[in-house]
């Protein structure tokens, strides 16, 4: 059995390249870091181009003939990682191909998301977007690279389970959403309470920056306002936490 021993390892500095957004472009790929990600890929086929694990875990853990799995020293599992404390395996995995323009079709909702800077906020929202049963998130300008590993890692799977599609032009493609369904804004000028508004149709949610929150051509572009009800004092909530909220009120109008 032949093991890598060397962090000077062409395969290991490709790899490497893959911690960048440019690096992640080039090759088409992004990586997978924990047991936990790794066995959700495996679970729905995802494409994996290869494995690389440390003697020790492949004591106890087996994959697939169809997996190809390399051998690497430990030191040079965590010079390929960008974790502090690898788990002893981590993978290359294809990105998929972004879904055609959005129809609403069969689809229930969308959450369109625009300028999410914050790589766990993005990650959480893809989780909670799964939980809910959404059908996909649309991407706009200045958010975060979906495939970055901090993002991965946040979603906990659920990147395996919900499509994401990187806007090609973010205003046109909320205004043709507009024609099927509620777009519905996250803002607190001119909103609705979000318990009063009919959330059992096709929705878009729109979710802005962290800060800044949506743009106002992006606000300008939804049917509907909402804010969520609070108590005299908090300014806002977490994008992420308020993009929850709103999808378990969905969730919840719906059953």
């Amino acid at each position: 059995m032949t093991i890598i021993e060397s962090t000077q390892n062409p395969v290991v500095k490709q790899v490497r390249a893959l911690h960048r957004r440019k690096g992640r472009q080039e090759a088409g790929s992004f990586l997978i870091e924990t047991r936990r990600l790794l066995g959700d890929a495996l679970m729905v086929n995802w494409p994996l181009e290869r494995v690389f694990a440390t003697m020790a875990y492949l004591e106890h853990h087996a994959f697939p003939r169809t997996v190809a799995v390399t051998t690497v020293h430990e030191r040079v599992l965590a010079s390929m990682s960008t974790v502090e404390s690898p788990e002893g395996v981590l993978a290359i995995a294809r990105i998929p191909a972004s879904p055609p323009a959005l129809r609403m079709g069969v689809a229930r909702s969308w959450v369109a998301l625009e300028g999410i800077q914050d790589p766990g906020n993005l990650g959480t929202i893809w989780r909670s977007a799964d939980a809910a049963g959404v059908d996909g998130l649309l991407l706009g300008p200045g958010t975060v690279d979906p495939w970055s590993p901090k993002v991965i890692r946040a979603t906990m799977g659920a990147c395996f389970r919900v499509p994401v599609r990187i806007a090609d032009d973010w205003e046109a493609e909320i205004a043709d959403l507009g024609r099927s369904a509620e777009v519905v804004a996250t803002t607190l000028e001119g909103s609705e309470a979000l318990p009063e508004v009919d959330l059992t149709g096709p929705v878009v949610w729109l979710v802005g920056n962290e800060g800044a929150g949506l743009s106002p051509a992006t606000i300008e572009r939804a049917t509907r306002r909402v804010h969520i009800p609070m108590r005299p004092g908090p300014e806002s909530l977490n994008a992420a936490m308020a993009t929850t909220i709103c999808l378990y009120e969905m969730l919840r109008q719906r059953r």
